[in-house]
């Protein structure tokens, strides 16, 4: 094959795990927002935070599956490499992923502190809650905070509750029932 040139023919094992990648990550941003678009529908929600469906288990699964899309995007250019200087296509993915990480996911986590500091409920979710990664509450509360950080982007400055708004013992988790009548302000 010509250097630089497209392969043709099959899809390669490397093709399937990007377009996997990219169908998970459309399929958890799409239903993420669909959830939160329902939920801000009902008047009845105004003054709570979302904490249904996907929102259980990711207090930003929509921004999880925004970078999951782009990563696969880029797994599968990986397989157009052919030159030293064509890895700058990996610019597209970082910016994304930097973009979400540093900017917005902060602004939102600050705008929904301010908001619910005062609701124990709140700081219990958001305790309970992986930010980013979706995984089941019980789990991400066994996790050792340098873990939370260092894997699961729990970074320090997603926490804007102010320390006497703080409970002095948080909860593990919240019952089932509980955590489904709340919900995020976006």
């Amino acid at each position: 094959m010509p250097q630089g040139s497209s392969k043709s023919g099959p899809l390669t094992d490397t093709d399937i795990g990007g377009l996997t990648l990219w169908i998970v990550g459309f399929l958890c941003e799409f239903f993420a927002d669909l959830q939160k678009y329902k939920f801000k529908q009902d008047s009845n929600n105004d003054d709570r935070f979302c904490t249904k469906d996907l929102w259980t288990w990711s207090r930003h699964p929509n921004y999880f599956g925004e970078i999951i899309q782009w990563w696969g995007i880029f797994t599968i250019y990986t397989e157009t490499i052919r030159e030293p200087w064509m890895w700058i296509g990996i610019i597209s993915p970082l910016f994304i992923t930097c973009l979400l990480l540093f900017l917005q996911v902060p602004a939102l986590e600050q705008h929904s502190d301010v908001r619910f500091a005062s609701i124990e409920e709140y700081q219990d979710y958001k305790h309970s809650t992986s930010p980013i990664i979706p995984m089941p509450p019980e789990l991400y509360v066994g996790i050792p905070d340098f873990l939370k950080k260092l894997l699961l982007f729990e970074l320090p400055f997603y926490d804007h509750i102010p320390d006497d708004a703080k409970p002095k013992e948080p909860q593990k988790t919240l019952p089932r029932s509980s955590r489904r009548d709340m919900d995020m302000p976006f």
